[in-house]
C-alpha cells in the first residue's frame, strides 16, 4: 500500500506569536515511516510547514503520489490545520483514507470524528502496530487502538492495545525520506518512550510505564546518522524525561565516548533525576543544552500541579550544569491552578535568582490541553480555573486564551507574563550571555520580542 505521511500539518500563520513554531523533523512521524517501509509498504513523507505550503498546495502534492492512505498528525493547536488538509484531500479523491493521529485525538477520540468529519480514522497512542493493521486492512472493528465511525457514522473506539513494540526492534527512523539539512535542527534520537510522573498540566498520549532503547541500539543508531546524513547535533528525545534512568544515561554517555563519536546533543529532563556525576559524564559526552521544566518559584503552586519537585533541589541542579559548561533553559508555567499575584512574583524571584546560571527561560501561560488533569479542574471549576473555548486553535502554550483563572483580571496573565519576560532578560549581563551564546540565538527571534514589546503598549 502507498502511504503519504504529513511531518506536520501547518498549513496557517501561528495563533501564538510568543510561541516558538519552528518545523522541525518530528521522531514520531519518522518513525512510522521506517516501520511501515520495514514492513512492505511505499511510504512519502511530506512536510508543508518547512515548505511553507497552504492546505491547498499540500492537498496536490498529497494525491500526486496517489496514496490509499494519508496520515496526519496533530497537537491540539494543530488539529483545524489537519482537518482543512483531510477536507481537500477528500474533495479530490474520498477513496483516500484520512487518519489523523497525535496527542488530540488520542485525548478525545470520539469527540475528534465527531467534530471534524474529514478524518475517517483516529489512532489512539502509539502509531506504529494500529497504522500497520490500518494499511494491512484488517477489520477495524479488530483493531485495538484506533477510533472509527460504524455504519450509522457514529465514532468507535475500540479497545486500548496491550501489546507494546521494544523500542530495540524499531528500524532506524526513515529520516532519508526527510531534507534534514533544511531544518537547521537537532537530529532526534528516541532513547525512551512514556514519563512516569504526574504533571497536572501534562498528557499521557502513550502512557506513563518507561520503555528504553538500549544504550548500544542507540549509539549505533547515532553512528549511522553520522555515516548517512553527516548530522552531528542530536536531541535526546523520550516523549517525556531524558535521561530519567540514571544508569541507562550512564552507559549511553559512556558509549559514546567510548566510541570516539564527537556530537553534540541536548534533552529536556527533570531537575531531580540528574547529580554530579551524570552532569559530569554528560557534558563529557557532548551534551551543550538541557531544557528544564521549573514550572513555578512558589512551592505550594508546584505542590498543587503534582510536579513533585524541591526548589533548592532545582537551583542546585541549574548550578551544577552551569558549572559543568552546560547550558539550561528555565520553563515556567504562569496561571497553575490556585496562582495568585504572590506565587507569581516568586517565581519571578527565583527566576532572577537563576539568571546568572541559566541562558534562556519560557515563561507560558497555562494551557488546559483534553486529557490533563488541569483540563478536568477547569471544567469542575476548581484551582481558581475555568475553560474560555473549545476553539482548538487558541490553545496555544504562550497565548493564555484557553482559560480563565478566578485570580487574575482578563489580560492580566499576559501582562506578568511580559514582566517576567523583561525582569529575566533587560540585565546588561544577561543581554551579553544571549549574544555569546550559540543555544540561545536559536531559541530568541525577532518576531517573538517585537510581539512581546507590543503586550504593553
Amino acid at each position: 500500500m502507498r502511504v503519504v505521511l504529513l511531518n506536520s500539518p501547518v498549513v496557517a500563520r501561528p495563533t501564538d506569536s510568543l510561541q516558538r513554531t519552528w518545523a522541525h523533523p518530528r521522531i514520531g512521524v519518522a518513525s512510522l515511516a521506517g516501520f511501515l517501509r520495514s514492513h512492505g509498504c511505499d511510504v512519502h513523507v511530506l512536510d508543508p510547514h518547512i515548505e511553507k505550503l497552504n492546505a491547498a498546495v499540500t492537498a496536490e502534492r498529497i494525491l500526486a503520489h496517489n496514496p490509499a492512505c494519508v496520515g496526519l498528525p496533530a497537537f491540539t493547536e494543530e488539529i483545524h490545520s489537519a482537518a482543512l488538509i483531510a477536507e481537500t484531500v477528500k474533495k479530490h479523491n474520498p477513496r483516500i483514507t484520512t487518519v489523523i493521529g497525535g496527542c488530540h485525538v488520542s485525548a478525545l477520540p470520539a469527540e475528534t470524528l465527531a467534530e471534524f468529519l474529514s478524518f475517517d480514522i483516529g489512532v489512539v497512542g502509539e502509531g506504529e502496530l494500529p497504522l500497520l493493521d490500518l494499511v494491512t486492512e484488517k477489520p477495524l472493528a479488530g483493531i485495538p487502538g484506533i477510533v472509527f465511525r460504524d455504519s450509522a457514522d457514529n465514532p468507535v473506539v475500540t479497545a486500548p492495545r496491550d501489546d507494546v513494540l521494544p523500542l530495540d526492534t524499531l528500524p532506524i527512523p526513515a529520516w532519508d525520506l526527510y531534507d534534514v539539512g533544511r531544518y537547521g535542527f537537532p537530529l532526534s534520537i528516541e532513547l525512551a518512550r512514556c514519563c512516569p510522573f504526574a504533571c497536572a498540566f501534562c498528557f499521557k498520549s502513550v502512557g506513563r510505564r518507561p520503555r528504553y532503547k538500549s544504550p548500544e541500539k542507540a549509539l549505533d543508531e547515532i553512528e549511522y546518522c553520522i555515516t548517512h546524513y553527516g548530522v552531528r547535533e542530536f536531541y535526546f528525545s523520550s516523549n517525556g524525561t531524558y535521561p530519567l534512568d540514571k544508569q541507562h544515561a550512564m552507559r549511553l554517555c559512556a558509549g559514546i565516548k567510548a566510541r570516539g563519536l564527537r556530537i553534540e546533543w541536548d534533552a529536556s529532563t527533570r531537575v531531580d533525576v540528574l547529580d554530579e556525576e551524570l552532569i559530569a559524564l554528560m557534558r563529557e559526552s557532548g551534551c551543550r543544552f538541557i531544557d528544564f521544566g521549573i514550572e513555578s518559584g512558589d512551592p505550594e503552586v508546584l505542590r498543587h500541579c503534582g510536579k513533585g519537585t524541591d526548589l533548592g533541589i532545582t537551583e542546585k541542579t541549574i548550578r551544577l550544569c552551569h558549572g559543568a559548561g552546560i547550558e539550561t533553559e528555565l520553563n515556567f508555567i504562569l496561571g497553575l491552578p490556585y496562582e495568585t499575584p504572590e506565587s507569581i512574583e516568586n517565581t519571578r524571584r527565583f527566576a532572577a535568582k537563576l539568571r546568572n546560571c541559566s541562558t534562556v527561560a519560557n515563561f507560558a501561560i497555562l494551557t488546559p490541553f483534553p486529557g490533563t488533569k488541569v483540563h478536568d479542574m477547569a471544567a469542575r471549576h476548581e484551582g481558581g480555573l475555568r475553560l474560555k473555548t473549545k476553539d482548538w486553535r487558541l490553545y496555544t502554550k504562550q497565548g493564555g486564551a484557553a482559560i480563565v483563572h478566578d485570580n487574575f483580571a482578563e489580560g492580566e496573565l499576559r501582562k506578568y507574563q511580559g514582566r517576567l519576560y523583561l525582569s529575566y532578560y533587560l540585565t546588561p549581563r544577561k543581554i551579553l550571555q544571549l549574544l555569546t551564546s550559540r543555544n540561545a540565538m536559536q531559541l530568541l527571534d525577532l518576531r517573538r520580542a517585537l510581539h512581546l514589546l507590543r503586550q504593553f503598549r
